[in-house]
């Protein structure tokens, strides 16, 4: 071969090389963009399926018992209760009382 047809072939490599370098950039943009547009629909979904409860004293709840969901059983119930709402208050607190046993506590409004 000689210097000028090795000049060429290499000229040749580096064009290819540029253009799967810049194949794989715009791929890479593609992708990320899709992922934005994916993270955004997802996020959307999960705010509408995440709606704030309101409640009212004297409305009956169920509380939701985090101790159980570590011992994992087909007949274990996560959701204590019934409870009534004594007390709302904001910021998502919320007083409850277990007629049961006449207790009163304060517990966050996720947990209901």
């Amino acid at each position: 071969m000689s210097p000028s047809s090795r000049k060429r072939a290499s000229c040749i490599l580096a064009v290819k090389r540029q253009g799967k370098k810049a194949l794989r950039e715009e791929l890479c943009l593609k992708a990320y963009e899709k992922s934005n547009i994916y993270q955004k629909k997802v996020k959307c979904y999960h705010d509408n399926m995440t709606l704030w409860k309101e409640f009212k004293v004297g409305q009956k709840v169920l509380l939701f018992n985090s101790h159980l969901k570590l011992i994992a059983g087909k007949l274990h119930s996560e959701w204590d209760g019934p409870f009534v709402i004594t007390n709302v208050f904001p910021y998502g607190v919320v007083e409850i009382r277990n007629e049961a046993i006449d207790k009163t506590f304060k517990v966050n409004r996720h947990e209901l």
